[in-house]
């Protein structure tokens, strides 16, 4: 009796979760979807707008390994990760015609909820029941971080669904080994890489302690060294890829003034951080309590249910655990400085709390109270996406509320295609090219000749003659305290000076 009575009990609740998971599905497909055409001019639209200006420039420009993104002067080519996502976004918005700010939107949310695939491959190979799947999908699915960034113009949910889909390719070598699912799991790896190499890049070092380990049990001593030759490709490949995609972006940054100064190892201490900032508690506090258990696990609830089967006897529980927080704590600690500036930057990382999230909330299946537990971290996520990011994306923005918006269509009405324009005061944002499609110098705050880019901008803008200076009042703009004298200097020379919301535009015939 009691056996049929758990077995009931386990119908009505995976019935339960399927129909949790199926409305939390409808949530975020309203919420990617509906809002899918707001101007990139939302949180971090700096980043969003340098993403989509790549895309841009493939559309007016064609497809180039050392692609465009024309906001750091001329040579305009100063590439980052490989362009693969912003490729696609440029094929399906010029195949469907759909506006390219859109286009981005979707298909960054798409990515975020085709990585619900490879998470339901993981838990087949941990063999997970689907409670623990559909529990996670639910978290997963109203997540506040992953509902906002997920439909954001950015490369962020690509990067995140190949390094999970690698992740599911390498369980399935350890229990499977094989060469079509190392391969696979490299291929994969490899693309995750060349997307965005921050994110898959701790995984990777996770991956390799597993595999090390997994070979010192599974193998004897006598077959441990052949075993590791043969099996080590699968790692190396992807590092060789890293490698070389790195010096080849470095190669091309050398040829622009601006590019120069962002090179690997020009950004490495910077992306790095310090060890102070590793062991500030303020910035920890900040980065793991509000941005991440707050605001997305239900707080002291979640980490309650993540910790309470820590002190149970099932080993093999405790052990998946561990290893899923230590998957989600490692990208903190590694890009420190980049955690610290840029919270989408935990998108990386959030996907594994939530796996041990869901992993931790079934084990009290056998208490009976799971689905109070789910239905109370879908409340908290619900209430945080309300407070926090419900008002950012209902935002709308336009030429009566953005400066942007004005200055670009500014830019846009007063120059040609074939003329380009120097910036100041909007750091190296790219709201102004991409809004115009107008390629620019948009010059940032730690540019050390700034003064000089505004004496002589053509210098800085090759054959695309610069035919505007637009200059904004910032704390970082060293035009600023000595505009007067500049411009005073260009009108003599002919530029006519626009007062445009609170920015003047300098433009010449």
């Amino acid at each position: 009796m009691k056996n049929i009575k758990e077995y009931l009990f386990n119908i009505r609740l995976e019935h339960a979760l399927t129909v949790l998971t199926c409305l939390s599905l409808l949530h975020a497909c309203y919420i990617g979807f509906y809002y899918s055409n707001q101007e990139l001019l939302d949180w971090h639209s700096f980043r969003q707008t340098q993403t989509a200006l790549t895309s841009l420039w493939f559309i007016k420009g064609g497809i180039k390994l050392a692609y465009e993104t024309p906001v750091g002067g001329f040579p305009w080519s100063i590439p980052f990760e490989f362009p693969l996502y912003q490729y696609i976004v440029a094929v399906i918005s010029e195949l469907l015609e759909i506006p390219l700010s859109q286009t981005g939107r979707i298909t960054s949310f798409l990515f975020y909820l085709f990585t619900l695939y490879p998470a339901h491959k993981i838990f087949k190979e941990l063999k997970q029941d689907h409670v623990s799947f559909f529990i996670f999908a639910i978290f997963y699915l109203t997540s506040p971080l992953y509902l906002y960034w997920g439909r954001s113009f950015m490369i962020e949910t690509t990067a995140l669904f190949f390094s999970i889909l690698s992740i599911s390719y390498f369980l399935r070598f350890l229990n499977n080994p094989n060469i079509l699912n190392s391969a696979l799991f490299s291929f994969f790896a490899s693309i995750a890489i060349l997307q965005k190499a921050t994110t898959p890049a701790p995984m990777m070092v996770g991956l390799g302690i597993i595999w090390l380990f997994s070979i010192k049990r599974d193998h004897p001593k006598d077959n441990t060294i052949k075993y590791l030759l043969i099996s080590s490709w699968m790692f190396l490949i992807p590092l060789i890829t890293a490698i070389i995609w790195t010096k080849y972006t470095d190669h091309i940054k050398e040829y622009n003034q601006f590019g120069s100064l962002l090179t690997s190892k020009a950004l490495s201490k910077w992306n790095w951080g310090t060890w102070e900032q590793r062991i500030d508690i303020n910035l920890l506090t900040d980065i793991f309590w509000r941005r991440i258990s707050k605001n997305n696990l239900a707080g002291l609830i979640g980490c309650f249910l993540i910790s309470a089967p820590l002190f149970s006897g099932n080993i093999k529980l405790k052990k998946i655990i561990l290893v899923s927080l230590g998957f989600a704590i490692l990208p903190v600690f590694l890009f420190i400085n980049l955690h610290r500036a840029h919270d989408y930057y935990q998108t990386s990382c959030l996907i594994f709390f939530i796996f041990a999230l869901a992993i931790s909330t079934n084990y009290w299946r056998y208490k009976k109270i799971v689905l109070v537990l789910v239905l109370l971290v879908i409340f908290f996520n619900l209430r945080t996406f309300i407070q926090i990011y419900n008002p950012i994306i209902k935002e709308n923005y336009s030429a009566d509320n953005n400066r942007d918006i004005n200055v670009s269509a500014f830019l846009k009405k007063n120059l040609s295609e074939n003329e380009s324009f120097v910036a100041f005061g909007n750091d190296w944002s790219s709201t102004f090219a991409y809004l115009s499609h107008r390629k620019s110098f948009t010059v940032p705050k730690f540019y050390p000749d700034a003064i000089k880019v505004f004496e002589t901008p053509s210098k800085f803008t090759g054959p695309l003659k610069a035919k505007a200076i637009v200059s904004c009042p910032s704390d970082f703009n060293t035009i600023s305290p000595i505009y007067s004298e500049l411009s005073e200097k260009k009108i003599a020379e002919g530029w006519k000076e626009t007062r445009v919301v609170d920015c003047w535009v300098l433009t010449r015939n």
